[in-house]
């Protein structure tokens, strides 16, 4: 799994970007501008959540690094999310844990799910030890 996701829209505006391109010009050209319409077009925004971390995580920073905290907060902020906006949230499962996890398709019962929940507690457990 890659540490990075990257928003579907934008595979195709990059994929738009190098079929736009011109025999003899620098690929890197059309591409950019279309990755850099995209983001115009599609900004990616923080949720409330992820904004009031990346807010707080910029306001408790020493104050004698700064000539102006509010400005420097937000400045902050913007290249804080500029960092996060791409990162995968979803963790590594563990083999462990995967096979715990239902199947596609399947129809689980109460009883079976119940010992699956048994197992992963039992294996949580095992881990604390």
């Amino acid at each position: 799994m890659s540490k990075y996701v990257v928003p579907e829209g934008l595979n195709k505006a990059i994929i738009k970007g190098f079929r736009d391109a011109k025999e003899g010009e620098k690929i890197y050209d059309p591409i950019g501008l279309a990755v850099i319409e995209w983001f115009s077009e599609n900004p990616i925004v923080p949720t409330d959540k992820q904004a009031e971390e990346l807010l707080m995580s910029q306001l408790f920073t020493p104050l004698s690094k700064r000539m102006s905290p509010t400005l420097d907060a937000v400045r902050g902020v913007a290249i804080e999310w500029q960092k996060r906006m791409f990162l995968n949230l979803q963790p590594e499962l563990p083999e462990e844990v995967k096979e715990l996890l239902p199947c596609e398709g399947s129809a689980y019962t109460h009883e079976n799910m119940k010992d699956r929940i048994v197992a992963a507690y039992e294996l949580g457990k095992k881990n604390r030890e």
